[in-house]
């Protein structure tokens, strides 16, 4: 567990039996955004209680097990209010079964009952816009204080160039999510994965260009006669062997699948 202060919000960052997979979760002014995984919520929830952080109010970016495995403690020992996406209610309430490789990296989470979140939040100092930003997830939710141009923005935004992505992902709605925040004013962008981003205009930018293109390629090779895989093969060539391990819930295919969906149903691309 390391702790990072940037301006007033306290990232933490967790991992545990695999320390190349850590997942970040934020403290500011009495908010917890996001908790971290399940296998850590006890050293988590110990870790923030010493540092005399606890929140009065906790939101999950998203359900996904590594953002809100350790919501019960949490919501138990400390009496917070806790937020998501209508979407994700259910989800958190009925956690559904996860694969080994997850059940190993991030343990099980415990039912967790959340409020549906308001579209403004506010804590003693900070007002933050609520956001829907799917496409990485239906239920996902970016908070953005505009005053201090910050944004946390969950699983949507990372570093580098993305090949396997989770087998919910939409991808022209992660597009059209991209092109949203990229009209915001932001300083600072806090990600569930990985260091905050200092203005990361130019880097929300190019990962638009690289879904559109991308888009453009899987179309073209569509239109050659290509099948799925046969696309998948000729932009990505084999899977890497993460995709093995979380029995292709995490993969490539399911990067090129979620453009051929949109196609399949009649919709056009945004």
């Amino acid at each position: 567990m390391k702790e990072f202060e940037y301006d007033g919000v306290t990232r933490v960052e967790v991992s545990k039996r695999f320390p190349a997979f850590p997942a970040n979760f934020y403290f500011v002014d009495g908010l917890l955004i996001d908790t971290g995984n399940a296998i850590c919520a006890h050293e988590s929830y110990a870790y923030l209680s010493r540092r005399k952080l606890l929140p009065h109010t906790i939101v999950n970016t998203h359900y996904h097990p590594d953002h809100s495995g350790a919501n019960s403690i949490f919501k138990d020992r400390v009496g917070a209010s806790l937020y998501a996406h209508r979407l994700g209610i259910p989800k958190l309430a009925h956690p559904k079964k996860m694969f080994l490789f997850s059940r190993l990296l991030h343990g099980t989470p415990e039912p967790s009952i959340a409020q549906e979140i308001p579209r403004l939040l506010e804590t003693p100092n900070f007002t933050f816009d609520v956001i829907d930003i799917p496409g990485h997830c239906d239920d996902h939710i970016a908070l953005y204080e505009k005053k201090k141009e910050w944004i946390f923005t969950g699983d949507l935004v990372f570093e580098g160039r993305a090949r396997e992505v989770n087998v919910d992902t939409r991808i022209y709605d992660a597009l059209e999510s991209f092109r949203k925040i990229s009209r915001l004013d932001i300083e600072t962008l806090f990600g569930g994965h990985g260091e905050p981003l200092r203005n990361p205009r130019d880097l929300v930018l190019s990962k638009i260009e690289f879904f559109e293109e991308l888009g453009r390629k899987v179309e073209e090779l569509r239109e050659e006669g290509l099948d799925r895989i046969q696309i998948r093969k000729k932009i990505f060539g084999r899977e890497r062997v993460i995709a093995y391990l979380c029995e292709m819930k995490f993969s490539t295919q399911n990067l090129v699948d979620s453009y051929l969906q949109c196609e399949s149903n009649g919709n056009s691309p945004p």
